[in-house]
This record gives C-alpha cells, sequence and structure tokens, in this order.
C-alpha cells in the first residue's frame, strides 16, 4: 500500500475538514464548503500518500459520509509486466521538471562545478518499504523523489539508492548501501560502522565530515523521513542504543571534460506530449 484515496459523497454537513501534512507544509479539505450549491452527483476526492500525516477536525453538523480505498503497487519484484505497452501509466512530467533538468545540465557543463568528479547527495523527501535491501525502491519512488531519480537517470548519472543512519552513539551519521542489521553488539563506533559495513560521513557534534566524499544537497535530518533500528552497546554493561535511518538518492559525477555528454531530448520529447 503506497497511499489512500477518500471520497467524500454531496450529504450535508458541517467541519469535517480533511488536513493533510508532510515536512513543513500543511493543506486543507473543505468538503462542506467544496459541496455548497453543486450537482448532487458531485463527490470531493482527495488522494495521498501513505506517509502523509492527516486528520479530519470533528463534523459539527450533519453527516458526513466517506468511501476511503487503500493504493497498492502491482508486483514491483517482477522485471516484464503482464500490462501492454498502451495501459502503462506514463506519469506526468511536473511544472518545473524541465527547468530544474536545464540548470542540473548547466552545472555539468561548468568547469568550476566538482571539478575533480564526486557525488551529490539527496535526502528523499518520502517513506517507502525494505527490509534486507534497497534494490527495489527505485520502482516506488514519488513525487519530488520520482522527479530527481528520473532527471538524473536520463542525464545518465546513475543514481543509486542508499541510507543514512544517524546515532546517538558519538553523534554520528553513517552512510549504507543496505538497511541497518538489527541487533549487532559494538564497543565503539568503529565497531559499529565495520558491523555494518558503512562509511562516517559527519559527526554532528563537530560538523565534521570523515569520509564519504558526497556534497549534501538536502542533508536528512529531522525534516526528512526516519526508520528507527536498535542495536546492543557494550561497556560496564550492555545497553540498547538506536541508529536512525533516512533513504538517500546519491548520483556519481564525472570529472570534468570526462562527463557523459547529457541530453534534454527525453525531457524535452515528454513536455511536449510525445513519447
Amino acid at each position: 500500500m503506497f497511499g489512500s484515496l477518500v471520497l467524500i459523497f454531496p450529504t450535508h454537513h458541517k467541519g469535517g475538514d480533511l488536513i493533510f501534512r508532510h515536512g513543513k507544509k500543511e493543506w486543507v479539505v473543505e468538503s462542506s464548503r467544496a459541496l455548497l450549491n453543486q450537482p448532487s452527483t458531485s463527490v470531493v476526492y482527495a488522494a495521498f500518500f501513505s506517509d502523509v500525516e492527516h486528520e479530519v477536525t470533528p463534523v459539527t453538523s450533519g453527516h458526513r459520509v466517506t468511501l476511503t480505498f487503500n493504493l497498492y503497487y502491482a508486483d514491483m519484484r517482477r522485471e516484464d509486466s503482464s500490462m501492454s505497452a498502451q495501459r502503462q501509466y506514463i506519469p506526468k512530467p511536473a511544472t518545473n521538471e524541465l527547468g530544474f533538468c536545464v540548470q542540473v545540465r548547466g552545472l555539468l557543463d561548468n568547469a568550476a562545478f566538482l571539478p575533480e568528479g564526486g557525488a551529490l547527495g539527496f535526502a528523499l523527501s518520502h517513506m517507502y518499504p525494505y527490509s534486507g535491501s534497497v534494490s527495489h525502491v527505485p520502482k516506488l519512488l514519488k513525487g519530488s523523489d520520482r522527479i530527481l531519480w528520473r532527471i538524473f537517470s536520463e542525464l545518465e548519472l546513475q543514481p543509486e539508492i542508499s541510507l543514512v543512519y544517524y546515532t546517538d552513539y558519538d553523534n554520528t551519521h553513517i552512510l549504507l548501501d543496505d538497511p541497518f542489521p538489527n541487533g549487532i553488539y559494538v564497543e565503539d563506533i568503529d565497531e559499529l560502522v565495520e558491523n555494518a559495513q558503512g562509511t562516517v560521513i559527519r559527526s554532528t557534534g563537530t560538523g565534521k565530515r570523515r569520509g564519504g566524499g558526497i556534497t549534501w544537497v538536502t542533508f536528512p535530518g529531522s525534516n526528512y523521513t526516519e526508520d528507527e533500528h536498535p542495536y546492543i552497546t557494550y561497556g560496564n554493561e550492555a545497553e540498547i542504543e538506536y541508529a536512525y535511518g533516512h533513504m538517500v538518492l546519491v548520483v556519481q559525477v564525472g570529472r570534468f571534460g570526462e562527463r557523459r555528454s547529457p541530453t534534454l531530448a527525453a525531457s524535452s520529447t515528454r513536455s511536449s506530449g510525445k513519447r
């Protein structure tokens, strides 16, 4: 399940507003006002991703009647699809997608931008299900996360999904290719990094970076999604600590003069309505 669709029927009511919150933004759907003076066959509908916080305000009069659908992906583990090409969904590009693609291309053509090459990091805005691997996540990307993946793929920059974990143990951020292993035993931060097979990229206490070689455009923090993973530390006695994970997108950029020549053909074609 990746989201929900709510239909609000044209019954007379007051209150019952649907409030959505994600990050620092908030949206309100006032169904009672939207249905005023509308035909009796009208409905109000709202679709939202499952990681978007939502609530319904009290209904002060009348009856608010709704029908809610859970939205699921097809079997994303399959490489092929039983749907014909005509039935496959082609997402409509966002209004700012081509503009962002042009900006990225401008940076790649700039000799002062990562002249020796490197990597760009973006904290994803949404949450995605995973267990032992994140290899399936690109198929599930939504919203701005999907736009980032699509643009960097079209520019032949080969984006990858990784995870950044923050732990109170030495106030450290660790970059991992696979999900954090639950239940490991560690004595210090170096052993934690070794057991998790990760790279320390930042110590929040000093802001110092100790590796990773990533320039973060948006760094994971309290404004982004989190997932909690326990592990065990031991000194005089064993204690349970927690690592808080954030999914990120990492893009490798070659040195200037050796970068692949990006193209906007795909974006330009899609924006004109052709495929």
